[in-house]
Parts: C-alpha cells; sequence; structure tokens
C-alpha cells in the first residue's frame, strides 16, 4: 500500500505503498589573539630504526608554517634532549602545517627517547602572520611508517555528501554561526589515527570567547570533541565559537600514530546569523514545542467488506461513540466490544492495549528525534483555540495531530497523512482540523493503510502479522481478534508468554511503529519540512532529477544512502515494510535542521 502526498500552497499530504514482501562575525574591532605556534609532533623518514644522515626529519607545527628566508634550521633553534642535530640545506615547508629538514652527517638522534621543542633562538620556523615558533611541551622522536593518513570527509552537523553541496544537487550547506559540528573521517593503511593530533583551520577570522582567532590557527583546542577516535571525530562548536556571516572554508588533517601528516581535505559552507525567523524552536517562551497526538477524533465509522473492489474496509459517516482510530483497532483485531476486565489494576483488554500502543510509539518519536527540542504526548495539554488554523508560536503552548481513521468520507484515497506546511515552524499548528483549506482532513489516516492490505494478498508481512486477530482475515476466513480469548489478559500482563503473546506484542509493536512514522512524517511538514530547492534556498526537496521520487515538499533518498527497505522519513510515498526497517529515519540534512545545525533560507 502506498500512501501519496497531495500538496497545495498550504498542505502537505503522504501517499502510503503497500510492499507485497516480508550570530556575529569574526573581527568587527574584537580584540586579536594570535598564539605563536609550537611543535606538536617530531618524525623522521628513513630505512633504520633510528634516523641517520640523509633521513628526512619533519616538524608539525600546530599553525600553518612558514620559514624565514635563507636562515637554516639548526640546532640552536631547537631544544634536544637525549639527541644532537646536523642538516644539510635549508628547510622547507612541505606542506601546510609541516617542515621538513635532512639531516646531515653528525645528528645523534635515538627514536622514543630523543625529544624536542623550539628554543627562545629560534629564527628560522615561524607561521603565516610572521611569529616565531616557541617553546612548548617537549615532543618525542617517531619514526614515521610507509604511509600517510587520508582524511576521507569532512562535513558538517553530520550531513552527507549528496546533501551538503559537494553532491551532484549542488547547492552550499547553511548553518549557524555557531553551535554545529565538524566531522572528520580518516584512515590509515599501517597505523591508527592519534585523534588527539587533528588540526582544524579556517580561511576567516573566527571569534573565541570574544577574541578574534585569525585564519590558520588550529581552532581544535577550542572546540568540544563530541567523539574523537581512531577513523572519524566530531567537534562541536560551542557558543563562545562564532564563525562570521558568509562563506567560510574548514580545512582538515590528522596525524597517525608515527607522525605522519595528511594530505588537507576541506570543506566550504555558509554561516547566517539564527534569528527567531529562521529558528525552528525558539525558546523565549516554551522550553520546547510540544506536540499533542490526539486519538478522540469520532466521525465515522468501519466495516468489512471484501466483495468491494477498491474499499474494502469500508467508511460510514457519522460518530459511533467509538474513536475512529480504535475503529481501525477493531478492525485488526486489537480492540472488542466486550473487553477482559481488570487486566491491570482495573483497565480492561483495550485500555491495555492502547496503553502499550502509546508507549510504543512515544519511544519510537524519541528514537526519530534524538536531540530534538520537542516532546510528544497522548495527554491533552490544553484546549486548541476552537477553529484555529494556527496560533503565534510564542503566544501559546503546543501543537495538535489527530490520529484519526480516513483521509476523507469515502475512505478511498490511498492518502495516510495530511498536514500544514509551516516553514521554519512559526507557528502552533491545529493538524486536527476536517475542513482545512476547502474540505481536507488533517492528521494521521491508518485507515489508508489497512485498507491497502486488504487489497493485497494474504502473503504480506502485514497480513502475517494481522490475520491472527482480525475478524474478516485478508484473503478470507477468521482470526481471533485479542480479547476474545480468555487468556489474552494473561498474555497482555506477561505472566503467559507463549506463541499467541508473542503475535500480539509483535501486532501492537509494528503498528506503532507504523503509526510513529507517519506522525513523525506529518509534523515534520509542520515544523518545517521539506523546503523545495537546494541548500541555502531550502533542503533539497522536490528535485527528482538528482533524487528520483522526490516531490513537492519531499525528498526521496537514495539506496545507496537508504539500503534495503530503509526510508527517509520525508520520502513522498511510504511503505509498510519500509517503516518497519530499523534503518527508517529522517536524513541527515533533515535532522540537522531539526536540530538548528543547519538552517535554510525561503
Amino acid at each position: 500500500m502506498i500512501m501519496k502526498h497531495r500538496t497545495s500552497a498550504a498542505v502537505l499530504s503522504l501517499v502510503l505503498t503497500f510492499a507485497g514482501c516480508g550570530g556575529g562575525g569574526g573581527g568587527g574591532g574584537a580584540p586579536t589573539n594570535n598564539p605563536a605556534p609550537i611543535l606538536v609532533s617530531v618524525t623522521f623518514l628513513g630505512a633504520g630504526a633510528n634516523p641517520v644522515s640523509g633521513d628526512k626529519l619533519r616538524f608539525l607545527i600546530s599553525d600553518a608554517a612558514a620559514l624565514v628566508a635563507g636562515v637554516e634550521l639548526s640546532g640552536t633553534d631547537l631544544t634536544i634532549v637525549g639527541g644532537t642535530i646536523a642538516v644539510t640545506g635549508l628547510p622547507t615547508v612541505i606542506s601546510t602545517h609541516v617542515v621538513e629538514v635532512t639531516l646531515a652527517a653528525g645528528a645523534a638522534l635515538v627514536t622514543g627517547t630523543s625529544t624536542f621543542s623550539f628554543s627562545g633562538d629560534n629564527d628560522a620556523v615561524s607561521d603565516t602572520t610572521g611569529q616565531l615558533a616557541i617553546a612548548g611541551t617537549a615532543r618525542t622522536l617517531k619514526k614515521a611508517d610507509g604511509d600517510a593518513p587520508v582524511v576521507t570527509n569532512v562535513t558538517l552537523s553530520g550531513v552527507v555528501g549528496a546533501l551538503n553541496g559537494t553532491g551532484v544537487a549542488g547547492g552550499t550547506l547553511q548553518v549557524a554561526t555557531t553551535g554545529f559540528s565538524v566531522d572528520m573521517t580518516y584512515q590509515d593503511t599501517s597505523n591508527v589515527v592519534d585523534s588527539a593530533l587533528n588540526i582544524v583551520t579556517a580561511d576567516v577570522a573566527v571569534l573565541v570567547n570574544s577574541t578574534s582567532f585569525l585564519a590558520g590557527q588550529n581552532l581544535v583546542p577550542h572546540l568540544t570533541a563530541t567523539a574523537a577516535g581512531a577513523t572519524s571525530a566530531v567537534y562541536t562548536v560551542p557558543a563562545g565559537v562564532v564563525f562570521p556571516v558568509g562563506v567560510s572554508t574548514l580545512t582538515c588533517f590528522c596525524v597517525d600514530s608515527t607522525g605522519r601528516v595528511s594530505a588537507a581535505s576541506s570543506f566550504s559552507f555558509l554561516a547566517r546569523t539564527m534569528t527567531t525567523a529562521l529558528q525552528p524552536f525558539e525558546k523565549a517562551v516554551n522550553a520546547s514545542q510540544v506536540w499533542f497526538l490526539d486519538t478522540s477524533r469520532d466521525v465515522e465509522s468501519m466495516s468489512i467488506n471484501l466483495a468491494n473492489p477498491t474499499t474494502p474496509v469500508q467508511v460510514s459517516a457519522g460518530a459511533n461513540s467509538i474513536p475512529d482510530f480504535e475503529d481501525v483497532l477493531q478492525i485488526l483485531g486489537l480492540r472488542v466490544s466486550s473487553p477482559i476486565p481488570n487486566v491491570s489494576g482495573l483497565l480492561n483488554s483495550n485500555q491495555v492495549i492502547m496503553g502499550q500502543f502509546q508507549a510504543r510509539v512515544l519511544a519510537e518519536l524519541a528514537a526519530f528525534f534524538p536531540g530534538v527540542n520537542v516532546t510528544f504526548t497522548f495527554s491533552a495539554p490544553g484546549t486548541f483555540p476552537t477553529g484555529a488554523q494556527v496560533v503565534a508560536y510564542n503566544s501559546f503552548t503546543f501543537s495538535q495531530m489527530c490520529i484519526g481513521g480516513s483521509a476523507t468520507t469515502t475512505g478511498a484515497t490511498g492518502v495516510g497523512g495530511l498536514a500544514i506546511f509551516d516553514p521554519h515552524n512559526e507557528v502552533h499548528e491545529n493538524d486536527c482540523l476536517l475542513n482545512f483549506a476547502g474540505g481536507d482532513r488533517l492528521g494521521v489516516f491508518p485507515q489508508t493503510l489497512v485498507n491497502g492490505a486488504y487489497l493485497s494478498s494474504s502473503a504480506t508481512s502485514f497480513a502475517m502479522t494481522f490475520n491472527f486477530f482480525t475478524p474478516t482475515k485478508i484473503g478470507g476466513g477468521s482470526g481471533i481478534p485479542v480479547g476474545f480469548d480468555g487468556m489474552d489478559g494473561a498474555r497482555l500482563n506477561n505472566p503467559l508468554l507463549d506463541t499467541r503473546a508473542g503475535r500480539i506484542a509483535t501486532a501492537i509493536r509494528d503498528f506503532a511503529r507504523f503509526v510513529a512514522v507517519i506522525v513523525a512524517h506529518e509534523c515534520g511538514h509542520s515544523m518545517g519540512l521539506v523546503q523545495n530547492t537546494a541548500m541555502p534556498g531550502g533542503l533539497y526537496g522536490d528535485l527528482a532529477s538528482v533524487f528520483p521520487g522526490s516531490s513537492r515538499g519531499h525528498i526521496k533518498m537514495p539506496i545507496t544512502i537508504f539500503p534495503g527497505n530503509a526510508i527517509n522519513i520525508m520520502t513522498p510515498s511510504i511503505s509498510y515494510v519500509g517503516t518497519l526497517d530499523g534503518g527508517t529515519r529522517f536524513n541527515s540534512l533533515n535532522l540537522a535542521y531539526l536540530l538548528e545545525a543547519a538552517i535554510y533560507n525561503n
């Protein structure tokens, strides 16, 4: 079954598919901090265990390196403990941070014993602003291996190459001036990378605690190492570190355990001051955005007619004192008219199932929105203003999304959800309206999924999960609804753990997962996903020429990024098996936007 999106200027709808298988700048008058460079690592390239005449000695310094013209790098420029140095010829800068000399006869150094630092008499090595290197922590001599490490990728905020401006979709990734992360991956064939020696520089001056650090200086000491290991590192730009508005380029290096330094790897991006108009989750009034998931809508009833070729899950207009969502549960055999009483305290079997379903939905949503400033609840936080479509973000406390029955009075649309599209999440939405923009129902419509399942075969994973319980099976016959078997109370309350108990748990879990994906999708629209066009104007929505299958307000990701049945939550059509895949999630740019670690203009 496929749920499709119908789009208009104000709303975005989802199509279900059924699958038949199982602020500020970096300068502006701020005081300038330009610390002198120091030695970071020293290594030699040679055939023996210890360096000899003709071998190369390499010095990694903390800033972009320069040399004083015509000056030899000799023993007087260095403080050496446990050895002596002799060189031939002048030093050379072989890469941005590395100075190399050739040893001459008379050099006597021992790997793992001799230590180096620059001395107070250094007059040979400086940074690119002319500051001479100074004494720092003594570094022990290492023997370089046969290959240098490689920085394989640099990006920001975890955004993959297809979405960060380096892929065929083009564009330029845009972030706030602070609060994003710098992400490096690297590798080394012979040894491990020493993440403590990673280098990240910018081609612009960056404010660090209101002091301007000039371009080319290593920013790693001023970033927060969220993760740093042998193959990758993530550095968060804290509030005190602010990039200038406009284009910046980061250049990254890594160093292996033998002192070999990688070639440079660079990444360019845009920085823009975060304003309340751009920020998805303003905190001036509400600590977080709250979404009330309302399952109380009652405008119809449902029944099964296997002879109906388009709508076997028939919809009849008019309230029946049973919420429409619970009508769907009854079709599935997860609700009965006469539930088992006192299954858990005073709760009957229907109430226990609903409680387990809701708890699972909330757990799934928490996993889909990790670190996002949003919470979901099935308990009404209040009453949304009667008839209001939206309310200003800072003048109210919650948005609401209805989990109902069908998308229309016919039940035959194929639409799994419909929500108000709200760029930058500037208002609270009432995604529970029944007559929006001339007649659209808003909300999540699980009847679409179930109707599609009944139009498919009994061999689908959906049928094989729910046919044990459906009063009318997909394909014909009868299952045993949960609550009809007298032992189901014990199965729901866990003392009885037999095969049927496992099947009941699976049905509740899988249906909750499906609903959670659709809720995340529709709430995502009302939080500002997915703005059309490439960054920085949008989030790559509606670029079907680059991301085939995408449509307005949606982006379908390639199987190379979402393998197997996994789907991007903001894809235009969602399959049941796709919702159950453990790899289903927001794509990295969508999540970065929700985390306020990437921002778009439009």
